[in-house]
């Protein structure tokens, strides 16, 4: 019996994909669970209809984030934050308190998964932040100052 995924399945396809699965399969666990529809035209035509809608929504993300990557190339965000006299901080900058950062003073919005910090920044100085988007990859400049 063909059918239409309506959500990723291991083992039998991606979302929206058209697949030929068992009968029994397809009307006992598929379709009750609405996880697929049966592959009628209608169907069909949707179901390309919504592929299409993904993959444009996908290729504008994708713009979105190069466009991001390019302009955080040129920003340089400060933070202040309690130091000794050495320059190390009473208390580590975490890539939470970045993007907090990024957020509320350049008002810039990321995730936080985007930012590969190997550690969390925990003196006084200049350091090139890493961000990892989409395959796409870029950095900007944080400083933190001593209070």
């Amino acid at each position: 019996m063909k059918v239409i995924l309506l959500q990723d399945i291991a083992r039998v396809g991606k979302r929206y994909d058209i697949k030929e699965v068992p009968a029994g399969f397809a009307q006992n666990v598929l379709i009750p669970k609405k996880q697929a529809l049966s592959a009628t035209p209608e169907n069909i035509k949707l179901a390309e209809s919504n592929k299409e809608k993904i993959r444009l929504e996908k290729s504008q993300a994708d713009e979105t984030v190069r466009k991001n990557l390019k302009e955080l190339g040129s920003v340089q965000l400060i933070i202040k934050a309690n130091a000794n006299e050495k320059g190390n901080l009473f208390k580590s900058i975490h890539v939470k308190e970045i993007v907090f950062a990024l957020k509320e003073k350049l008002n810039i919005s990321i995730e936080e998964k985007m930012i590969e910090l190997e550690h969390p920044v925990k003196e006084v100085g200049d350091f090139q932040i890493p961000i990892v988007a989409g395959g796409l990859k870029g950095h900007f400049l944080l400083t933190i100052e001593a209070l």
